[in-house]
């Protein structure tokens, strides 16, 4: 579903309606199961959430509950997503869980800036340290579109010449 909060200020930046307090009660369950859910597996990651749900956009039985982890391992993040979009089939259409690395939101590359722009404001904070969140907020210009596209321009090229080539890829 789309947010139609979702544009940029007076000033330039970024404006969502990602905000904890747009979550439904009905979708609540699903993130205190994933909170203890990654805590068994890494105690001291983070767990944000972000998409319809924080946006309160998000249909019973046809949303998913987007989550973002930082420091759960991808392998236990996709144990934790099966078991609980099994567990919770009748709320949501099913539990994604990202995962991100604390090195994925430092350095001056597209992709790291990318990342701090979504964490910035598009996830809203369930647990854990809030650590690599920026205090600012970004402006909506080139370098945050290319930091969300991140290696498209590489694709781009590649689809081009296969075109050229009569090929597909």
């Amino acid at each position: 579903m789309r947010d139609p909060l979702e544009g940029l200020s007076e000033f330039g930046t970024i404006r969502t309606g990602a905000d904890i307090t747009n979550v439904a009660e009905v979708f609540r369950p699903v993130h205190q199961a994933a909170i203890a859910n990654v805590r068994r597996s890494a105690p001291s990651a983070s767990v944000y959430a972000y998409g319809s749900v924080v946006t309160g956009q998000a249909r019973v039985g046809v949303s998913d509950v987007d989550l973002l982890t930082v420091g759960l391992p991808a392998s236990d993040a996709n144990v934790i997503g099966t078991q609980l979009s099994k567990r919770f089939a009748r709320v949501c259409r099913g539990v994604e869980i990202a995962t991100a690395q604390a090195g994925d939101f430092v350095g001056d590359s597209d992709e790291s800036y990318g990342n701090r722009v979504f964490l910035r404001h598009y996830c809203v904070l369930l647990e854990g340290p809030d650590v690599h969140r920026p205090k600012h907020d970004f402006s909506g210009d080139r370098r945050a579109a290319r930091g969300f596209n991140g290696d498209i321009g590489r694709h781009a090229r590649r689809w081009r010449a296969a075109l050229d080539a009569g090929g597909d890829s």
